[in-house]
């Protein structure tokens, strides 16, 4: 290994006594770090780029060579000056950052075709259930027209305010524009294509004309993900009850 390679790992450092200041294996995932340049002899990345994928180590470092050089901070005064902190790592992994990054990707996305399937399989059953008659778009919003709008289409720069109440799966509202459902009773507005909003909200919103109102079934992926918030968990499927209240046309 090199400066500049990445490592997943787990490490543990602690003081001359035991007292441990540090401790990944504690944790489900491993620590995942690019190695910095070193910083003085006998630093902690060098003693890095002296293990393989696979091995362990365990390395001593001069308490104020570490702390001054590497962490950039005062030495706790319950640490003698003179003596070591030991470090504990296990390298589980190690490559150049391209080889990582591509990594990360495949990674990435053969866990979204799994949760593609997964979220498919609960719209599929939570629309039987409510028998609503429903278009898909390419992307996979799934839109269920409440009622057709006679006002303009939506193209990119528009600005667009509507009305919306958004539930999980099991109907309940997590979020609204609406009085009734808990909101504050204006429309929430945005650019189509370019406010930083869920992707599923610019997917659907955009195949509707002014004055429109429609259910809207965002897939986890096209929602928030992994993301998960007090009131729904991560790769939650949601619906979304909009209605286009204005348009105005981008100049």
């Amino acid at each position: 290994m090199k400066e500049g390679d990445v490592v997943e790992m787990h490490v543990k450092y602690a003081t001359s006594n035991d007292s441990v200041l540090f401790n990944s294996f504690t944790s489900p995932k491993p620590i995942t770090m690019e190695i910095p340049a070193s910083q003085f002899k006998g630093s902690f990345e060098e003693a890095l780029t002296m293990l393989s994928p696979g091995d362990s180590g365990q390395f001593l470092i001069p308490v104020d060579s570490i702390f001054k050089k590497e962490f950039g901070a005062v030495r706790p005064s319950f640490i003698d000056s003179n003596s070591y902190l030991t470090f504990t790592v296990k390298l589980i992994n190690a490559g150049s950052k391209e080889e990582f990054m591509k990594k990360q990707e495949s990674e990435k996305a053969e866990k979204s075709v799994k949760q593609k399937t997964i979220d498919e399989e609960l719209i599929a059953a939570f629309l039987k259930e409510k028998g609503w008659q429903t278009s898909k778009t390419e992307l996979g919003v799934y839109i269920n027209v409440l009622k057709e709008g006679n006002g303009a289409s939506l193209n990119k720069g528009d600005k667009v305010f509507v009305h919306y109440t958004g539930r999980t799966l099991d109907g309940n509202v997590f979020d609204s524009s609406r009085k009734e459902d808990g909101g504050q009773g204006e429309p929430f507005d945005f650019i189509v294509g370019v406010s930083p909003i869920i992707q599923g909200w610019q997917d659907g919103i955009a195949k509707l004309k002014s004055g429109s109102r429609a259910n809207l079934v965002i897939p986890s992926t096209l929602a928030y993900g992994e993301q998960a918030t007090p009131k729904f968990g991560p790769n939650s499927v949601l619906t979304f009850d909009v209605e286009i209240m204005k348009v105005e046309k981008a100049k």
